[in-house]
């Protein structure tokens, strides 16, 4: 069996490479990988310009890949059942199923090749961009964005009586009106409201504080340089900036304190001393806000957090290649399943058509229903038929690709946070598993069509 899946995989990638398809991808690739990052800046800084390579090149070339991936595995199967090739193949003792997987396995071994042209690519002109970077921007590099980090948040805000009871009154204003909620607008506004409590707890006015307490994890190895972030909400506005000290604390005793200028919407690196923290320990983090200032408001979310040290950016760079590998193994299979049940153009339109609303339906449905947190008095549209069919449509689509649309790991490269072997076993798992039922399914299908011919 697996030799006939080689075969009909090695048939599959000769064709692609035959209709060159593959060069002309790698060209424009390559094309993207060099002059995106000459014609796109970012504020100017070596930090900024790394972010831009690896979170907008790199986000482009997944995105050219992906539509590429989509067009060329609807075609895998039913040009081949339109173009009467199958037939050639199906005469000879090769089972359907060896047929459909010998096709996604050609599918893989082409975004295998081009994920080493992206791979290479990012090395090569990081190090073309490090040659002007002096030793001090390296090291600073190294520690922020080129590396793998984890992160560890603080003990979360205890907010969840205030939730439940601003909720029920939420609710019954509603019912009040003469509306009725949906599941779906109900999980909304528990979330609008978690929110706003949490952005409400995250302002600090002038001449106040706000505490944090962050538990070390055992495992943390005490010779790896540790740091504590500061995110700044956007709800800062024009604050450009706020004189406050921090102190911070174990219950050792020891504790340090920091007079500095915070800096709003920026995210602010303090490193710790080695002293200082101790893997098991609870560092205390306080902040004090300069009275006569103006109030800051840090992320509601992630306001503070620690940063250890656990790999290095080319662990990073390898676990980031292989979560979009799984994705587009993923994307292979859904388009070969298209393939097999429709023609090409119509395949090609219901493939694309499912994952642009996989991926962006969620805020179509928002947008309409937006009018259920409408204040008291403003008299609610009627829920029309299109929104009752798009949000119930949505939410089946959530569940089902929900695991692989969780599936991101560009962001976390681009900030320099830690993309573990956990994020690429489940990213494996959840394109084994999907795989496997697009392959029963197609295969039943495909065997039926078959005969039927």
């Amino acid at each position: 069996m697996i030799r006939r899946v080689f075969a009909v995989a090695t048939l599959t990638l000769r064709g692609t490479i035959r209709s060159r398809a593959l060069v002309g991808l790698a060209v424009l690739l390559l094309f993207l990988m060099i002059g995106l990052p000459l014609t796109v800046k970012g504020s100017g800084s070596p930090a900024s310009d790394v972010h831009v390579l690896l979170y907008y090149t790199l986000g482009c070339a997944w995105v050219i890949i992906m539509v590429a991936t989509l067009f060329i595995s609807c075609a895998g199967i039913s040009q081949d059942i339109e173009q009467e090739r199958i037939r050639l193949v199906a005469v000879k003792p090769v089972r359907k199923s060896e047929i459909w997987l010998g096709k996604w396995f050609g599918m893989l071994t082409l975004n295998a090749l081009l994920l080493v042209i992206v791979g290479l690519s990012i090395v090569g002109l990081l190090g073309w961009k490090s040659r002007s970077w002096d030793p001090e921007t390296k090291t600073r590099l190294s520690q922020t964005v080129l590396v793998a980090n984890r992160t560890v948040p603080p003990r979360p805000e205890d907010v969840s009586d205030e939730l439940e009871r601003m909720y029920q009154i939420e609710l019954d204003r509603i019912k009040e009106q003469g509306r009725s909620t949906t599941a779906f607008q109900r999980k909304r506004i528990r979330g609008s409201i978690r929110h706003a409590l949490l952005t409400a707890y995250a302002q600090v006015s002038p001449g106040s504080g706000k505490s944090w307490q962050i538990d070390i994890p055992q495992e943390a190895k005490g010779e790896n340089p540790m740091a504590l972030h500061i995110n700044f909400s956007p709800l800062s506005g024009e604050i450009r900036s706020e004189h406050g000290s921090w102190s911070l604390s174990t219950e050792r005793g020891t504790g340090v304190v920091f007079e500095d200028k915070i800096v709003a919407g920026m995210g602010n690196r303090i490193p710790l001393p080695d002293d200082l923290v101790r893997p098991g320990a609870t560092l205390n983090i306080r902040f004090e806000n300069a009275a006569g200032g103006t109030s800051v408001v840090f992320d509601p979310e992630t306001a503070v957090e620690l940063r250890v040290r656990e790999h290095s950016f080319a662990w990073n760079l390898v676990c980031s290649l292989l979560v979009i590998f799984c994705q587009l193994a993923l994307l292979s299979a859904f388009g070969l399943a298209a393939g097999t049940f429709f023609s090409y153009p119509v395949a090609t339109f219901v493939a694309t058509a499912i994952v642009f609303l996989s991926m962006t339906g969620h805020y179509f449905v928002v947008s309409e229903g937006s009018d259920v947190l409408s204040p008291v008095g403003v008299q609610p549209r009627e829920q029309s038929v299109f929104h009752a069919v798009g949000e119930t449509m949505v939410l089946g689509l959530e569940r089902i690709s929900g695991p692989a649309l969780r599936l991101s790991s560009l962001a976390k490269l681009s900030n320099g946070l830690l993309v573990s072997l956990g994020s690429v076993f489940y990213a494996i798992v959840v394109v084994v598993g999907y795989s496997a039922v697009l392959t029963v399914i197609s295969c039943i299908y495909l065997s039926r069509r078959e005969l039927a011919a």
